[in-house]
């Protein structure tokens, strides 16, 4: 697969994977490993598509967690992480290697915030317990089912 179509498989499976698995290293250097909410996935975050739409780098994304997790703990030591996309049924799969970063900008938190999420977070998008994180990616490896293929990725600098 030539790195222009692997970009674009990339970008399609990101923008339809149900869930993305997140990795962080915990304070003893232990991979952890979980599904968070894609909100990259046009189905379940159709408002969020125009978002995306207009990121700066079409491989960086966003995760909403509570401020005290383990993985915002983990990510608070060790920025590191893995953000891994799939479609296990086809086989497909693309993991991202790279760094996040806490979002402070108030406007980013409010653009990504979910109604449902008030569960969660009663005090909407202001609830100090409600972190955004930003993934920049520096390098892709993955999988389509009958080749693997690998990219390094530009992130924008913070």
């Amino acid at each position: 697969m030539n790195r222009g179509d692997a970009k674009t498989f990339t970008r399609s499976l990101m923008a339809s994977a149900p869930c993305v698995y997140l990795a962080t290293v915990d304070e003893e250097g232990l991979p952890h490993i979980r599904a968070v909410s894609n909100l990259r996935d046009k189905r379940q975050y159709p408002g969020l598509e125009g978002f995306f739409r207009e990121a700066e780098n079409p491989f960086v994304t966003y995760l909403a967690t509570f401020a005290g997790s383990s993985k915002a703990r983990h990510l608070r030591r060790n920025p590191r992480a893995a953000l891994y996309f799939c479609r296990p049924e086809r086989l497909f799969g693309v993991m991202l290697s790279g760094s996040m970063e806490v979002v402070k900008d108030r406007d980013v938190k409010r653009r990504l915030w979910q109604t449902a999420w008030k569960a969660f977070w009663p005090r909407g998008p202001a609830d100090p317990r409600y972190a955004v994180y930003r993934f920049l990616p520096d390098g892709a490896k993955g999988w389509s089912g009958g080749e693997s293929f690998r990219f390094p990725v530009r992130a924008p600098s913070p």
